[in-house]
């Protein structure tokens, strides 16, 4: 297009218009080394007052215009109006809503354990009974358990303890891939609790045979991956924290044990 060099920016704007029906504030307009001008006059609100020779621009123009009709602008707007609408929430009238409960969107996912049990020869009335189940509800609500539970599918239908005398060999039992499994919780003497990471690792060891039932080489593979799956969700968590003393940490659960098994002595 042949334009003066005194016409102004806007002049240029209005015969494009007349050309193309793209109005001016529909447009982009790029030239030859002058398209960073056109933008800063443009952005400015400069274009009635900047010429072409500003720009620095001569005689004949050689422009490419990018925009939209008045009619593909207003579909586009249309377009989005209507993509809005289906993605916001509905909204009932309040008479619709008499009666209406909240829907918890959550997910809720099943209890990796079922139930903790003391041995049946425990009186539910004994103070060793009570520990014993709080003892068994920590290991069940361990969280690095439960995530190591639900990254692996397990499930435990009770989690019960064998007592001292009951299969003197055995730490752990695992029955029926995970219908029951039974932990020796108490001390060999029957005067305290064992050591809770101890006993921890008997129970990493017994969910690994939901998965395996005997002691292949693949079981000894699987049960050293679930304790280093243990071990790094701790240390996740460990990192996450905001540690203010070089000192070690208080740990409730600790003091709990320390206390509980005084107790029983």
């Amino acid at each position: 297009m042949a334009a003066d060099d005194a016409a102004t920016l806007l002049d240029v704007q209005q015969e494009v218009c007349a050309l193309t029906h793209v109005r001016p504030v529909n447009q982009k307009l790029l030239a030859p080394v002058a398209s960073q001008r056109i933008a800063q006059a443009l952005r400015s609100g400069a274009a009635g007052t900047t010429t072409i020779r500003d720009l620095g621009l001569r005689g004949s123009l050689r422009m490419t215009v990018v925009g939209a009709v008045d009619a593909e602008v207003e579909q586009i707007q249309h377009n989005d109006a209507q993509a809005r609408r289906l993605h916001e929430p509905r909204r009932l009238h309040p008479s619709m809503l008499k009666d209406a409960k909240p829907r918890n969107t959550s997910e809720v996912l099943p209890p990796v354990f079922g139930r903790c049990e003391a041995h049946p020869s425990t009186p539910r009335s004994s103070s060793v009974h009570e520990q014993v189940v709080r003892y068994l509800e920590q290991l069940a609500s361990d969280p690095a358990i439960v995530h190591v539970c639900r990254a692996h599918g397990y499930q435990v239908g009770v989690l019960t303890e064998l007592l001292p005398h009951e299969n003197p060999e055995l730490l752990g039992l695992n029955e029926n891939k995970g219908q029951r499994i039974l932990l020796r919780v108490r001390t060999d003497g029957a005067d305290g609790m064992r050591d809770y990471k101890t006993t921890r690792r008997v129970l990493v060891h017994e969910l690994a045979h939901n998965e395996i039932s005997d002691h292949p080489p693949e079981f000894k593979i699987l049960n050293s991956q679930l304790n280093r799956e243990v071990d790094a969700y701790e240390e996740a968590r460990t990192r996450g924290a905001h540690v203010l003393s070089s000192q070690p940490m208080y740990d409730p659960g600790d003091v709990d044990e320390e206390r509980e098994e005084r107790r029983i002595r």
